[in-house]
């Protein structure tokens, strides 16, 4: 999922400064070769990990520079540090509190990659199980309120809670289905209090068994065997697997999958994804269900100190003079003579670089592949790149850190971890009693995505005045719900790469090798046909799947394993190094000759007398071919000579 956990240092590379120590190199490379100049341009997570990947190879043989836009590591760079008054015995100190933006978390089984390069790192993960309030306001809060009066439509209605750990911990009962307080004992009101509490307690186990029925079958239906056709989007695969049969509809199970699909799977990824609804039911149904089947039973996770403790292991073997903080790259271009490119920022042309990794937006890569078009080879591998990333949609995502409680559920009993609100869902739009309002309403919601507010945790000593800290990504557009300018502590606006079939099948056949496997998974193989020559992409969009933290370091290690590949002196150098290394280790051990029975002398000659014979046998072979040919080649030179 999207929360992050926050951390208590600072951002952990800034601009170089005379005071800052210099960092040590990886490796000593060897000085009889050139080194392998390497730009990487964008500092998220694809690119430090690139770089990295690269900077620790055993050879030292590349030199690879970091380019940045932000004043900061792009990973870091929109983070805000709030001042925390915490308690130290009697007294009070203030504490910089380091809040990720936006939010970052990862789950076990689908984020494998990340998990294993954050071990790698010496980072141990936090168990971090969130849990979730589903809340639903009518679609009509979004039309102005002169339309209509005022009917509620403005109301956040929280209909589910989920305590967390994968359903394990089970179901929260939502306020408004609570047992009402009976007021007075005369045999009308226990008559009507009765008759309410039947009525709210069926409703909600009602509603726990159909969740709990329906999370089975789209369990059974996400294992890959049962997974639909790689060109289906999830609307489509909804219809397919809406249950029809005589049985199903007299249970009421169409209406309860719909239900589902509306107010709980599509609101969940579009807070996944950071997309519309609208955009979540034109995924691809194999990325959803591929995230469903690798992450059900698996635990949420957090990294301790959160982004700044990423970036200052992935970059504490990078020369600082290496890393050019406040360098937006504005073209590209390529030398006919050398092949290589160079890079202009505002301090001037970058010259000589062998590879250049994107780890920049889709579109801004194929800005900066235009430059590049003129040197294209026949096969026109930069702008099949190019095209790629101009395929990518992207979304406008706004994170917004305040202190304002006003988006959380109004009863303190419905508020959880990460508070989901969206819009009900509409009646269909073929109902005679829907009006043109509705329908522009229900039109308008369809392209909002889902608001995820998460309860940011304080310092455990916090001092009793500090406000609770909130993180609402994606603030809907209702005058009720606007977060007053006083209570903001940081506003950020980014755009978000999602994937829709035209993106995915693109993706999947330039920029990835993909495997279809016997049972309808797939796997990635290696960077695809349109990687490489100097030019690689990488980012959250082109590592396959949902763009996640888990795409940006399989798409990382797909880059540099290609680039390790078309840098053929350095791969020799390693192979070298490696076999001297075995050789070295490699000793000569004979067995005894006492301990050989008669047997095994026999099987030995034996097998000695059989591969002598098939020598001779070859050798026999070849004389009689040679001598034919040889016979051969001397009566059509007669045959010649006659001829004159």
């Amino acid at each position: 999922m999207m929360p992050s956990s926050p951390s208590s240092s600072p951002s952990a590379l800034s601009a170089p400064s005379s005071s800052s120590p210099r960092a040590p190199v990886a490796a000593n490379p060897d000085m009889s070769q050139p080194r392998v100049k390497v730009a990487v341009v964008g500092s998220g997570l694809a690119g430090l990990t690139a770089a990295y990947l690269l900077n620790k190879h055993p050879t030292g043989k590349f030199e690879v520079h970091i380019f940045e836009q932000a004043a900061e590591i792009g990973m870091d760079s929109a983070s805000v540090v709030v001042p925390v008054p915490v308690l130290r015995g009697e007294k009070v100190h203030v504490q910089d509190m380091h809040i990720d933006v936006p939010m970052r978390s990862f789950q076990g089984g689908y984020y494998a990659r990340l998990m294993a390069l954050y071990t790698s790192l010496g980072l141990r993960p936090e168990v971090r199980d969130f849990s979730y309030s589903f809340s639903y306001l009518s679609p009509l809060a979004l039309l102005p309120a002169s339309t209509k009066p005022d009917q509620g439509r403005d109301r956040l209605r929280t209909k589910l809670l989920h305590n967390g750990a994968n359903g394990t911990r089970g179901l929260g009962l939502p306020s408004e289905l609570r047992v009402p307080q009976l007021k007075a004992f005369d045999p009308e009101q226990l008559f009507k209090w009765t008759r309410s509490t039947t009525f709210n307690l069926l409703t909600f186990l009602s509603t726990a068994l159909w969740l709990l029925v329906l999370n089975i079958y789209i369990l059974f239906l996400s294992f890959p065997v049962f997974r639909p056709q790689p060109q289906t989007t999830l609307r489509e695969w909804s219809d397919a697997a809406r249950p029809r049969s005589a049985l199903m509809r007299s249970l009421g199970a169409g209406k309860r999958w719909d239900m589902i699909m509306d107010e709980v799977v599509v609101p969940l990824f579009s807070a996944v994804c950071t997309c519309a609804t609208e955009d979540v039911w034109r995924y691809p149904a194999e990325e959803i269900l591929e995230y469903i089947y690798l992450t059900i039973g698996t635990h949420h996770y957090t990294v301790p100190g959160g982004s700044a403790a990423v970036i200052s292991r992935l970059t504490s073997s990078l020369p600082l003079a290496q890393v050019h903080l406040s360098s937006p790259v504005t073209s590209l271009s390529r030398s006919w003579k050398t092949g290589q490119t160079t890079l202009q920022t505002p301090a001037g042309a970058q010259e000589g670089f062998a590879h250049v990794i994107l780890a920049t937006q889709a579109h801004y890569a194929a800005h900066l592949l235009e430059g590049l078009l003129f040197s294209d080879d026949a096969d026109g591998a930069l702008r099949t790149l190019q095209q790629c990333a101009l395929l990518v949609p992207q979304a406008r995502a706004e994170v917004v850190t305040h202190t304002w409680p006003g988006l959380l559920p109004a009863h303190a009993e419905d508020q959880r971890d990460l508070n989901l609100v969206t819009f009900s869902p509409s009646p269909s739009s073929a109902s005679s009693s829907q009006t043109a309002e509705d329908r522009t309403a229900a039109a308008g919601a369809a392209k909002q995505p889902i608001m995820a507010t998460h309860v940011v945790p304080l310092p455990s000593n916090a001092h009793p005045s500090q406000a609770q800290i909130f993180q609402t990504t994606n603030p809907l557009p209702v005058a009720s719900l606007s977060i007053p300018p006083a209570h903001v502590l940081s506003r950020t606006v980014f755009a978000r790469a999602y994937v829709d079939l035209p993106s995915k099948q693109a993706i999947e056949r330039e920029l990835l090798q993909v495997r279809r496997t016997r049972w309808g998974g797939r796997e990635l193989a290696g960077p695809g046909r349109a990687q490489g020559r100097g030019v690689w992409l990488v980012g959250s969009w082109v590592g396959g799947g949902i763009p996640l933290l888990e795409g940006c370091v399989q798409s990382a290690e797909l880059v540099v394993d290609g680039i390790l590949r078309e840098s053929r002196p350095v791969q020799l150098a390693v192979d070298k190094k490696l076999e001297e290394e075995e050789d070295e280790d490699e000793e000569l051990v004979l067995p005894s000759a006492r301990c050989w029975s008669a047997r095994e002398a026999v099987g030995d000659w034996t097998r000695d007398v059989s591969e002598r014979m098939k020598i001779y046998a070859w050798l026999v072979q070849d004389l009689a071919v040679l001598g034919w040919y040889r016979v051969w080649m001397g009566r059509e030179e007669r045959e010649r000579l006659k001829a004159l």
